[in-house]
């Protein structure tokens, strides 16, 4: 495998081979071609192979690796970590796909912001790849941050961006430890996190444009699950580290905005159970603040919290009822 290339891309799969060939594709289609790229398997009944993919390296930059045994999403996250020997790296999951200039545009920005130690950038989300995604090159804008800013806005959510999707420092996110245990497995929320640790190590520099495109199909954690445990674990979790990670003035405020993101996120989990009546959605959702969102977001914003998760749970059982009128 070529070791002086400028970024190491690791792709996770799981028995998704058509998928995983369109993700291959929107790597080796990249107009930037200063890359290496690791694939890790990780379903022993049918190894990835180049044939399988439909794909010749004559150049030798693709490396397949087919684990024995399912060792879990993030166990296979952080071994393609730990095998990248290049000074930058980046995760791909299988479904997903990058835009053919990402790593053109986002490489001619690392060379003018020479402190960045990530770049991220917007993401459009479909069940389909959307027409002209890799037709023409986007207008972006740049935005550059220091950690305190750019940790305000993400967690506000005024800059969109996938947590395992930057270009990041090798160094920096092996110092880090990679992708964190939330919950019981890799769960939500496990990879959101990696931005704001990143940005304790240097300047977040963001593309505000669609470069990467998330793929929202049956199969997909964000459109299928119902786990609502594996949430409330993780986002016990994220709350935990989340609050270590920030100014002791900025605490309770992000960690209240914070938990606004997962009561979007729980909305969706909730009303994705069709086997729950509309009461059972409302014990579950307001329930579910009370375990893991009061204790964490401080006294002083449990009324704005409050407020809210009503309002927002309103809303949605609003539409709810709109839409079977």
């Amino acid at each position: 495998m070529k070791r002086d290339a400028l970024i190491t891309i690791g792709i996770v799969t799981y028995n998704r081979i058509e998928m995983l060939r369109d993700a291959v594709n929107s790597v080796l289609n990249q107009s930037f071609q200063d890359y290496c790229l690791i694939i890790g398997n990780d379903y022993p009944d049918k190894p990835v192979t180049l044939n399988s993919l439909g794909i010749c390296d004559a150049k030798g930059r693709v490396k397949i690796i087919n684990h024995t045994k399912n060792i879990g999403e993030r166990n296979n996250m952080n071994n393609l970590l730990a095998l990248s020997s290049t000074e930058w790296f980046i995760w791909l999951a299988d479904d997903d796909l990058l835009h053919v200039d990402f790593l053109s545009i986002a490489f001619k920005i690392i060379k003018k912001n020479d402190d960045a130690i990530s770049v991220f950038s917007n993401y459009v989300s479909s069940p389909i790849v959307p027409k002209g995604f890799d037709n023409n090159v986007p207008k972006y804008e740049v935005l550059k941050y220091n950690s305190n800013t750019f940790v305000e806005e993400y967690i506000q959510r005024k800059i969109l961006l996938i947590g395992c999707y930057g270009i990041m420092k090798t160094r920096v996110i092996k110092e880090i430890g990679g992708i964190p245990l939330f919950g019981r497995t890799f769960g939500p929320y496990s990879d959101t996190i990696l931005p704001v640790l990143l940005s304790k190590h240097g300047s977040i520099v963001y593309i505000d444009a669609p470069l990467q495109l998330l793929r929202t199909h049956e199969g997909s954690m964000s459109a299928a699950s119902i786990d609502f445990n594996e949430y409330m674990e993780a986002e016990s979790d994220f709350l935990c580290l989340l609050t270590k990670s920030l100014p002791k003035d900025k605490v309770g405020e992000l960690a209240f905005y914070m938990s606004c993101w997962f009561a979007d996120d729980e909305k969706s989990v909730i009303f994705r159970n069709v086997n729950n009546s509309i009461f059972e959605k409302l014990y579950l959702f307001v329930g579910h603040q009370v375990k893991v969102g009061y204790g964490r977001v401080g006294l002083v914003y449990w009324a704005p919290y409050t407020r809210y998760l009503f309002l927002t749970l309103a809303k949605s059982l609003i539409r709810k009822v709109v839409n079977r009128g």
